[in-house]
């Protein structure tokens, strides 16, 4: 008999890990992949409820000569006008994510009034599941001659991507898409 010949039954440990290795490296690129498209139709998602929402507050403005007006923003016991702060902007006060304090619908929704009448509810952002997720929300601001909807974008893009969007944020070029009057760009 042969000593140099071998009954070779099963693998080496450095054929498993060759196949594990190339089996992660795979699926890592794949799921990179489906993450990305998830982030751009979730972006997408907030583009076409923006384009409704500014359509809803055109005929809101058609019906009532003005847009639905917010108060001012309270943050830290200080009270500060719509537009004169980052901090105010993108305060809780007047964003979707925060679902018991500011409802999606009636006078009491985070843009007031505009629900059900002219939209059957305002919407809620794709990934604001929870309170855990705020930043992922629709935030409204208005003094009624002028307003704005802003929220925030997951997709990474190029500053020439961002300035060829005609949602492009110009106060928040990078990370937020808006709709809003010409008084209002630069909230």
């Amino acid at each position: 008999m042969d000593k140099t010949k071998k009954n070779r039954q099963g693998f080496t440990l450095v054929e498993l890990l060759v196949v594990v290795a190339c089996t992660g490296l795979i699926a890592a690129i794949v799921m990179a992949g489906v993450v990305s498209q998830n982030k751009k139709a979730r972006d997408a998602n907030r583009r076409a409820s923006l384009n409704h929402i500014k359509q809803a507050l055109e005929m809101y403005h058609n019906d009532h000569g003005s847009y639905p007006v917010t108060q001012a923003y309270s943050i830290d016991h200080q009270t500060i006008p719509p537009g004169y702060a980052e901090a105010a902007w993108w305060s809780h006060q007047y964003c979707e994510c925060y679902a018991p304090l500011h409802p999606t619908s009636g006078p009491n929704g985070y843009i007031p009034g505009l629900a059900p009448q002219y939209l059957s509810v305002l919407p809620i952002d794709p990934v604001a599941e929870d309170l855990s997720s705020c930043g992922f929300c629709y935030i409204y601001g208005s003094n009624g001659k002028d307003y704005k909807v802003s929220v925030y974008i997951e997709a990474n893009e190029t500053w020439s991507e961002r300035m060829r969007d005609p949602f492009h944020d110009p106060a928040r070029i990078l990370w937020a898409i808006a709709v809003y009057t010409p008084g209002a760009f630069d909230w």
